[in-house]
């Protein structure tokens, strides 16, 4: 199998024993071939590394430092790691595996032994980028999906509206005839049918802007835009008794997102807060914060806008809460609930590196607090 490998050891002979047993891969592979451990960081940053064969027992930094590195820092590379040991200390070895050695490999190496073993961790890897890329494509197909119920959960509420704007729309013409008749003013009138019409062609537009396939694709974009537009979505399948209260600020929160991918977390919270809400006497908070977290905070440090969504319903425990997230989880199965929206939400989240807070007891009402990045201007 082709791949791009890098192999570490301060032993220079073992190096030079390597390249001569490995020669005849070269057509096959890209091999690098480092003594020092400060070569190996700089090489594993600048290029597509797919396999990393270190030795454990190195000066100054060890093996263990470098595998370390590879699985933390460069997690997302996806990097497969073979330990070279000459190392009998079977807790060494465990060491390793525990910290995502794929395999390991006694000294003296076979050539036999090597080319099979690097195969099959090249296969290993092989399988995982598929995998992975799998599941990408699945996760989207999801989000898609979901956001299409959020169209269907919004439709009722929207034909509704449409059919209160139809109402104006068909109502003010023979209103305005009337009056050129008796020789008045239609100015009011014919403010309310524009008015009308920009409503029914907003409301149009923001549904057919949801069921519009996705992309991850980021851009600048204003919450307070975003968080107000989600708002007048969804305000019409509450029903009417139910009280809202903006604290939305008069600024401009920017943040590197996807707008459509946050609209859809919003959606969700809103949706979630009806469910909860009783129909006489529901109340919903949303609030827009700025928030600093330094380096002793769960979170990175940095600056982040908190969008907050409260209701007055019936709240959770916290068994209930840790279970939220897990996809198909759901309290309302008798109501045909699918339990998917606050896990959208959370793989949502994710994917803008953003946090989310639940506060919640039962009979008190909850809260989901949304952290994303500010930018700074």
């Amino acid at each position: 199998m082709n791949g791009n490998i890098i192999f570490v050891d301060d032993d220079e002979k073992l190096l030079s024993g390597l390249k001569r047993m490995l020669y005849g891969k070269k057509d096959v592979w890209n091999m690098f071939f480092v003594k020092t451990t400060d070569q190996a960081y700089k090489m594993l940053a600048d290029k597509a590394i797919d396999v990393a064969v270190l030795d454990i027992n190195m000066p100054k930094k060890n093996g263990f430092e470098l595998l370390g590195y590879i699985k933390n820092e460069l997690e997302s590379r996806g990097i497969e790691v073979v330990m070279l040991t000459g190392l009998k200390n079977k807790d060494l070895k465990r060491k390793a595996l525990n910290l995502g050695a794929t395999d390991l490999i006694n000294k003296p190496v076979s050539k036999e032994d090597l080319i099979a073993r690097i195969n099959s961790v090249l296969r290993t890897k092989k399988y995982r980028d598929d995998l992975i890329e799998k599941k990408g494509l699945l996760e989207e197909q999801l989000i898609q999906s979901q956001k299409m119920q959020i169209v269907g959960i919004l439709a009722a509420g929207v034909i509704h509206d449409l059919k209160n704007i139809l109402s104006i729309i068909r109502g003010y013409p023979d209103i305005i005839k009337l009056r050129i008749e008796h020789d008045k003013p239609v100015d009011r009138q014919i403010s309310n049918i524009k008015k009308a019409v920009n409503r029914a062609s907003q409301l149009t537009l923001q549904i057919l802007d949801l069921t519009r396939p996705d992309t991850d694709a980021k851009g600048i974009c204003d919450l307070t835009d975003i968080i107000k537009e989600s708002f007048s979505i969804v305000q019409p399948i509450f029903p009417k008794t139910t009280k809202f209260n903006l604290e939305i600020p008069d600024i401009s929160a920017k943040v590197d997102a996807n707008a459509t991918q946050i609209t859809q977390i919003l959606l969700n919270l809103f949706i979630n807060a009806k469910e909860a809400i009783s129909e006489d006497n529901g109340k919903i908070d949303v609030k827009l914060d700025k928030v600093s977290y330094n380096h002793e905070s769960d979170q990175d440090a940095g600056q982040y806008y908190q969008i907050s969504v409260t209701d007055n319903g019936k709240g959770m425990d916290q068994e209930t809460i840790e279970k939220i997230f897990k996809a198909r989880y759901t309290t309302r199965k008798e109501d045909g609930g699918f339990g998917l929206g606050l896990f959208i939400i959370n793989t949502l989240v994710k994917k803008h590196n953003g946090y989310i807070e639940v506060e919640s007891e039962p009979h008190e009402g909850t809260t989901f607090n949304i952290l994303l990045k500010a930018i700074n201007s």
